[in-house]
């Protein structure tokens, strides 16, 4: 009876040893081994009374074995004096203690063993072997140093169980969330009851993604905004769900109204821009309409509507421009769509003063369109920019060498008009001419504003008052219109050197090649009676406020027609208008000695 005692105590403690020297299997790539997986507190205190438990249990065994062999040795001495069959009973059952005691004793050694306590290196390098990596088997070192060997195979074992238990979680495209909760509510499952488990929440979760997935689309979801609302939504119950989807649909109408509105919004601005703003520069237009994001409709249409109104006002201020330059009223709408009309009219001031002064060729300019040198005032200026320098004497093309040249500018200057006197004194030979005021060939030659022909009144009369100048001396212009019969004439008086002129009266007609008004008679010196010529004139301003002109004279040639001319001679008075003096016919006469009177005026109130 003691022998077989023996031998189920043996066998246990073989089965413990057994158990004692299994190993983990492989772990996946970085398993976790957190606190709230492995619990080391009361469930560790209590493995470890246990442990202690057995271990009494086997050295009292191995007690008993001990006293059993003690008597088997006994009996056998006793034996001695038996028959050799009881000395080789005996014997046998002496040696069936003996082998029993090796095992009992082997069993306790190996119990020892297991229940040495472990530092955490000997726990680190246990779970390296036993194929956790290196991160969990600090970890794990780290939850489970200082106890027995024993205690640290049995959470080994867990360990790999929960790490096997989440890889199958994951294979089944669970949440990281969800692995966790479903391997801690399955550590006590087999992987194939935990694999039922998940093929069964797999079909019930796909179940309800096809339910939920129906339902989104019966609200009208597109069929990839139902499948991602179902997938975001499995977790939940029915009624939570359902909540989410009535928000989502909600929303989703919010925003299409939103779309909505914001598309409108686009297409109304960008009607106003091509119907109304088309000339300005995209840019200018947003930057002019600011931020309409989050505004209604009707507020967007009435920033459009006052930014249209402040176009209208702009175009209506720019009209006069038309009258100054071709074009120029839409150069300044461009220039000035978007600023304020106080801002528009000092612009409008500056504009028409460029034109003016670009028209008049007094002045050069930048590429900007920028004047370049000092300003000349209204009014006469004599002898402006006098200056005296050498240039190359020319005969037959070659320069034979070098002679001073005095030049200088008799201006008289109006507000739209100018009238310009040139000096020149090339060795000792003094000319004198009046530019132009008048440019009758070329449409884009001007002195000045041209009046446009509509622009000029059709009824009434005025005079004009201003200067008349020649290279000697300053008078004054006299020029009555007459704007109903499309007549003029008048009076130059002061030069007291040549006398009081007569303007005839001459007919007020549109010049040929270009919109302007201009007039042209016949010009007769009072104080000589061979000394007449004609004066050319034309109309400046937008509604011809300004005349501007010059008259030509010269003298009869009697000696080339055989006669004897007046001892009175014009070029003892005046200087010639040309460098070579030559003599012309006209009037049935030879004349000579051609001089220039420049004239220029400001229309006074027209008397109707």
């Amino acid at each position: 009876m003691k022998l077989k005692n023996l031998s189920i105590a043996t066998a246990l403690l073989l089965a413990l040893t057994g158990c004692g020297s299994s190993g983990g299997g492989n772990s996946d790539n970085r398993p976790t081994t957190p606190n709230n997986e492995i619990q080391n507190n009361q469930t560790t205190q209590n493995q470890a009374n246990a442990q202690q438990a057995e271990l009494d249990r086997l050295k009292a065994q191995l007690s008993q074995a001990q006293n059993e062999k003690q008597t088997a040795e006994d009996k056998l001495k006793q034996a001695e004096q038996l028959s050799a069959q009881d000395l080789n009973k005996a014997k046998a059952g002496l040696q069936k203690a003996q082998e029993e005691l090796a095992a009992a004793q082997k069993a306790l050694d190996e119990k020892l063993s297991l229940e040495k306590t472990l530092t955490r290196d000997e726990v680190f390098q246990f779970a390296l072997h036993n194929g956790l990596n290196s991160v969990d088997s600090s970890e794990f070192a780290d939850n489970f140093k200082n106890n027995s060997k024993s205690f640290v195979t049995e959470q080994l074992v867990e360990v790999h169980k929960i790490i096997a238990l989440k890889r199958l979680a994951r294979s089944y495209s669970l949440s990281e969330d969800e692995v966790r909760n479903f391997v801690n509510a399955n550590k006590d499952k087999t992987l194939n009851e935990a694999r039922t488990l998940l093929n069964g929440k797999r079909t019930e979760r796909e179940n309800l993604i096809n339910d939920l997935t129906a339902l989104a689309k019966q609200k009208g979801l597109e069929e990839w905004e139902a499948r991602s609302f179902a997938y975001a939504n499995v977790d939940n119950d029915k009624a939570n769900a359902l909540e989410n989807l009535n928000q989502l649909v909600a929303e989703k109408e919010k925003h299409r109204l939103q779309a909505e509105k914001e598309q409108k919004i686009r297409d109304l601005v960008e009607q106003y821009r091509n119907n109304y703003f088309s000339e300005a520069s995209q840019y200018d237009f947003y930057q002019a309409l600011g931020d309409y994001q989050g505004k209604s409709l009707d507020e967007v249409k009435q920033e459009l509507d006052n930014l249209k109104s402040n176009l209208d006002k702009i175009a209506e201020l720019a009209k006069p421009l038309a009258d100054y330059d071709e074009n120029a009223d839409n150069y300044f709408i461009r220039n000035n769509t978007f600023v304020s009309i106080e801002q528009a009219k000092q612009n409008l001031e500056k504009e028409k003063n460029r034109i003016i002064e670009y028209k008049k060729k007094l002045y050069s300019f930048d590429s900007s369109g920028n004047r370049l040198g000092e300003i000349i005032p209204e009014g006469f200026t004599a002898k402006y920019d006098l200056h005296t320098k050498q240039e190359p004497i020319i005969e037959d093309g070659f320069e034979t060498g070098k002679k001073d040249v005095t030049r200088y500018l008799d201006i008289y200057n109006q507000k739209y008009s100018v009238v310009v006197g040139n000096y020149v004194n090339d060795a000792e030979k003094e000319t004198y001419k009046i530019k132009d005021p008048v440019v009758w060939e070329f449409k884009d030659s001007y002195r000045g504003i041209e009046t446009k022909s509509n622009n000029f009144s059709t009824e009434g009369r005025a005079t004009y008052e201003g200067v008349a100048f020649d290279a000697k001396a300053q008078g004054k212009l006299s020029y009555t219109v007459d704007f109903a019969q499309r007549t003029g004439s008048g009076k130059i008086t002061g030069l007291e050197h040549i006398g009081n002129i007569t303007l005839e009266e001459g007919k007020i007609l549109k010049l040929s090649d270009k919109d302007a008004i201009g007039v042209q008679g016949k010009a007769i010196a009072n104080d000589w009676n061979d000394v007449d010529g004609k004066y050319i004139a034309q109309f400046f301003g937008p509604q011809g406020e300004e005349i501007a002109g010059k008259a030509t004279l010269d003298q009869v040639n009697y000696e080339l027609e055989g006669g004897i001319n007046s001892s009175k001679q014009i070029r003892d008075v005046t200087l010639h208008n040309k460098e070579e003096t030559g003599n012309n016919y006209r009037g049935g006469h030879y004349r000579q000695d051609p001089f220039d009177i420049g004239f220029g005026g400001t229309r006074g109130e027209i008397q109707k």
